[in-house]
């Protein structure tokens, strides 16, 4: 089955969402950094299996050849999704706070926007 990044990106932003509002941060974290991902990798023409952040630069040097003004390239330089790495799933429970979980949240929102994802 082909990858559908977008549907993936809503699909890991609610379940992400709902479990922040549960209080589980670590799992709301973990899936809210895949809906990054996700929402980044649907603007791409060429699939890239790299996590955050090297996602990040990745796509910064593909999106800046062909859209070097666009708001999703600076929003791609920030440094939001620094701290979020795929192997935090194997850290112990309490790892991810709530201000980190905001920040993530926060830019999410913003990515999922400028990459076109709408929910269904």
């Amino acid at each position: 089955m082909p990858d559908d990044f977008k549907d993936a990106a809503i699909r890991h932003f609610n379940d992400a969402i709902a479990l922040k509002m549960r209080g589980s941060l670590d799992n709301a974290g973990h899936l809210i950094g895949f809906s990054a991902e996700c929402a980044v990798k649907s603007t791409l023409t060429e699939a890239l299996h790299v996590h955050l952040p090297e996602l990040l630069s990745s796509a910064r040097k593909r999106l800046r050849s062909r859209t070097p003004n666009s708001g999703l390239l600076r929003m791609l330089q920030t440094n939001a999704f620094n701290d979020w790495d795929v192997a935090r799933r194997y850290h112990r429970t309490g790892h991810t706070t709530a201000v980190e979980l905001d920040t993530w949240v926060e830019a999410t929102k913003q990515l999922l926007s400028l990459s076109g994802v709408r929910a269904k």
